[in-house]
């Protein structure tokens, strides 16, 4: 009688660590996008740096002063061109470096890449890349 008690407890066990871990395991990558808020005197890049895919980045109303490099899947909303101007720090630099497909950028005044080789809005095209979806509005 202990022995197939033993084995049916057993069992229990083994059928609760199964469900747990399939439970633990699939909830893995599914984090809920956020959004996130800069404001004048922060920095586009240093939010874009702590945000993951899928995030929002909302921009207040200012001017910004730096060269911004998107590598990841983010949504850039600006809160509307004629308020919100990126200008760029390094004029030989692109002001936004677009490495990362299904980025949404909108709501800003871009300027200030006056080298000839420069643009104010640049996207990679890399190897794994050949028709980038992006969508870039005012």
């Amino acid at each position: 009688m202990k022995v197939i008690k033993f084995i049916i407890n057993e069992q229990k066990l083994l059928i609760f660590m199964v469900l747990f871990l399939t439970l633990g395991f699939s909830s893995i990558g599914y984090a809920s996008a956020q959004t996130h808020h800069v404001y004048p005197g922060g920095s586009i890049q240093a939010v874009i740096n702590v945000a993951y895919r899928g995030d929002t980045i909302f921009v207040h109303n200012g001017t910004y002063t730096e060269n911004v490099h998107v590598n990841k899947r983010i949504t850039l909303k600006g809160e509307g061109a004629d308020v919100v101007n990126v200008e760029a720090e390094y004029s030989w630099d692109h002001v936004f470096k677009v490495s990362a497909d299904y980025v949404h950028i909108s709501g800003f005044k871009v300027s200030g890449a006056t080298d000839d080789q420069m643009s104010e809005i640049f996207i990679f095209f890399t190897a794994n890349r050949h028709y980038p979806k992006n969508q870039l509005f005012q």
